[in-house]
């Protein structure tokens, strides 16, 4: 939730999302971009408004995460309530979708004092604090016994086979170069599963792709090698003093299957910042067996679904139920 996301995010629609302002004494104060989607494919008449979202997947695979309306924190309360209060009104809505959000406790609270009824799925995010850590001895210390041993002998294997392992940073100039070679990397793993791998994806490569160009400062693409050998590749992003992990591409092409090149990856970039002043290293969200193993903390995002309370949106909110039962069923 940032200006290098917005603008990069914007520039990759091919239409301009609704823009909702919020204005206090005649202030603006806060705004939202809102995008509409059918409520259910068998009822393309009602929609659903996709906070910051675009509500087609196209275009949402660059995925947001700390989603909320833009203002600051002061002001996010009323800006939901007038929002929850606003949103029924608007031609064939009967539904509010906030993907990610990094707080539940506006909305629900909003919601609630209009009898609007709400449905929260909650997502899982993984981060560790660098500020004890310096070395990649000491983050393999805190892990579990058997955490411990297994990568201790991936990280042996890995050295006795390619050589001692490096990480380096892209320069400014190279960065757009690197981001793609990552991408084939990231295509070989990902591009076969349900939801593809956003380097199949033009929206997904101009949403990116503007932010390395306009806000090089914020990203980073990071090279992890064993030797010669490439073991994987970061991209990252810098806010403040924290790592935001966003995605990567592994080389799964091992001689040995105790060496782990994914956490080996990661467990050296974490080093390599702490050596650089970072403070924290977020995972971000969605369970991985490798987030749970590296990471010292949880914490939650919230993916909220706001129905209207009116007559209308309870008779469509019904038969969407049973739409989706019945299309379980069969």
């Amino acid at each position: 939730m940032s200006r290098a996301w917005l603008e990069a995010w914007l520039q990759s629609l091919p239409s301009p999302p609704l823009l909702i302002t919020f204005c206090k004494n005649n202030v603006l104060v806060g705004f939202v971009l809102l995008q509409s989607r059918p409520v259910h494919r068998a009822l393309p008449f009602f929609k659903t408004q996709c906070c910051n979202q675009a509500g087609v997947q196209k275009y949402d695979q660059a995925w947001i995460e700390f989603n909320r309306i833009y203002c600051q924190p002061e002001y996010h309360e009323s800006c939901v309530d007038a929002l929850l209060s606003g949103f029924p009104d608007m031609p064939s809505t009967v539904q509010l979708y906030i993907s990610m959000a990094d707080d539940k406790h506006d909305w629900l609270k909003a919601a609630t004092s209009r009898a609007q009824p709400t449905l929260v799925e909650e997502v899982t995010g993984y981060k560790r604090s660098l500020r004890a850590t310096t070395t990649v001895d000491s983050i393999i210390q805190s892990l579990s016994k058997n955490s411990r041993s297994q990568i201790r002998r991936s990280l042996k294997k890995a050295e006795s086979v390619w050589g001692p392992i490096t990480v380096v940073s892209s320069a400014g100039s190279e960065k757009a170069k690197d981001f793609m070679a990552l991408g084939k990397l990231h295509k070989t793993r990902w591009q076969h599963t349900a939801e593809g791998s956003g380097f199949s994806n033009d929206a997904f490569l101009n949403h990116h792709h503007f932010i390395i160009k306009h806000f090089p400062h914020l990203v980073d693409v990071v090279t992890v090698k064993a030797g010669t050998h490439l073991l994987g590749m970061c991209y990252n992003f810098l806010w403040e003093k924290r790592v935001e992990f966003y995605c990567c591409g592994i080389n799964d092409t091992v001689p040995d299957k105790h060496i782990k090149p994914g956490y080996l990856v990661h467990l050296y970039c974490m080093a390599y910042y702490a050596e650089r002043g970072y403070t924290e290293y977020d995972f971000l969200g969605g369970d991985a067996q490798y987030k749970k193993t590296l990471a010292d903390t949880l914490y939650h995002f919230y993916n909220i679904t706001v129905w209207a309370n009116s007559f209308t949106a309870k008779m469509v909110r019904q038969i969407a139920k049973l739409k989706s039962l019945v299309g379980r069923a069969t």
